[in-house]
């Protein structure tokens, strides 16, 4: 199966902005009417076109993303009749015949009517893209998801919004549906379910904290586990079971840093909270009574 995203020079973990981004530079770069009888150009741009024909589409990047992480196959199966790439690919073949079939004749513009094209596009705002960006006007920006006007709204946990899922959907019309929410979901994003647009809150978690990119925790020890230091079994945003280490001489307030473990380019921090001990009786009071006056701690 073809790396999409290495093919655009991105991780996996790239945006709808990153992507449209990549592939706008490397189309500028690779395309026929720029290249002009370079064969390794026109294959690169063709490959660049194919991998954006996936990753610039949420159904096919859904697709091809669930291939990746699960396994099986993805088949490409060509570029699509409503998309920006078929009746580019389709007038850039006729002109290839025309090349070579009359050398006097002077071959179409392909380039406009690759930049053309994109006037009917289902992927957001492409036309204005490429206007822009071939005018060197101020760059398209993709973050706006939030301003558009949703139909629903998605109330989803922390965890969904991290790992990915299925989220039973009701307040749309038509009755009940499943909506994937993709990983890495951020809050006021907008997914299209159906004809529909739905907005993504992330629900308010008992255990952890979102403050940007980053998620915090607060996690409560025992004042031996503190003093002494300890491995406690833990549970991450993601619901991903881990060994979580606590440093000797933890103070109330300390924090630890899981880097990686928050949102894309953020971490996890979890904040130390000791408890004291309840309930003692005599006996145990005498012996703490003991060991602190073995360790010079007054009282």
């Amino acid at each position: 199966m073809k790396d999409y995203y290495k093919i655009l020079g991105l991780s996996s973990k790239a945006n709808k902005e990153e992507i449209k981004k990549a592939f706008r530079t490397l189309a500028k770069k690779y395309h026929p009417d720029i290249n002009k009888g370079d064969k390794s150009a026109e294959e690169k741009f063709k490959e660049v076109s194919e991998a954006y024909e996936v990753l610039g589409n949420d159904d096919k990047k859904r697709e091809y993303d669930n291939a990746r992480i699960f396994g099986g196959g993805f088949n490409f199966n060509g570029f699509s009749d409503d998309g920006p790439f078929g009746s580019f690919y389709r007038n850039y073949t006729k002109a290839r015949t025309s090349r070579s079939s009359n050398n006097d004749e002077e071959p179409p513009d392909i380039f406009s009517d690759f930049i053309k094209s994109f006037s009917d596009t289902p992927f957001e705002g492409l036309g204005n893209v490429f206007g822009k960006v071939f005018s060197k006007a101020k760059s398209f920006t993709g973050g706006g998801e939030s301003n558009v006007r949703a139909d629903a709204t998605i109330k989803i946990p922390l965890k969904i919004a991290l790992a990915g899922g299925l989220i039973e959907v009701t307040g749309l019309p038509g009755g009940r549906r499943n909506v994937h929410i993709p990983p890495n979901t951020r809050n006021n994003t907008v997914l299209d379910v159906g004809i529909y647009k739905a907005k993504v809150e992330i629900l308010k978690d008992d255990h952890f904290t979102l403050v940007g990119n980053n998620i915090k925790a607060v996690l409560t020890i025992n004042i031996a586990q503190a003093v002494l230091g300890s491995k406690i079994r833990f549970t991450d945003p993601r619901g991903e079971a881990l060994i979580l280490a606590v440093p000797k001489e933890t103070k109330q307030g300390d924090k630890v840093k899981l880097t990686g473990r928050g949102f894309p380019g953020g971490d996890l921090f979890v904040e130390f909270d000791i408890s004291m001990p309840k309930g003692l009786t005599d006996e145990q009071r005498q012996i703490f009574a003991e060991a602190c006056d073995k360790i010079g701690l007054k009282h």
